[in-house]
């Protein structure tokens, strides 16, 4: 599951991974640009972050979507 966050109140977007019952396995680590500053300086933008993640078919890689760069 991902989340964009709240970048106007400084909540950090997510990706996390969790089990079919509803229990968090844990969140994968995003890097430190993706945090939004107090600022604004950096980070995702207010709605504009990750909308989508899907896995691939024949591998173990994990890709998200954005709503803007």
């Amino acid at each position: 599951m991902t989340s964009e966050g709240i970048a106007d109140a400084g909540i950090d977007p997510f990706v996390r991974e969790y089990c079919r019952d509803g229990t968090v396995i844990r969140d994968l680590p995003l890097p430190q640009a993706s945090r939004p500053s107090p600022d604004g300086s950096r980070g995702v933008r207010q709605n504009l972050g990750f909308e989508s993640a899907a896995v691939t078919a024949h591998g173990p890689f994990l890709v998200t979507g954005t709503s803007r760069a």
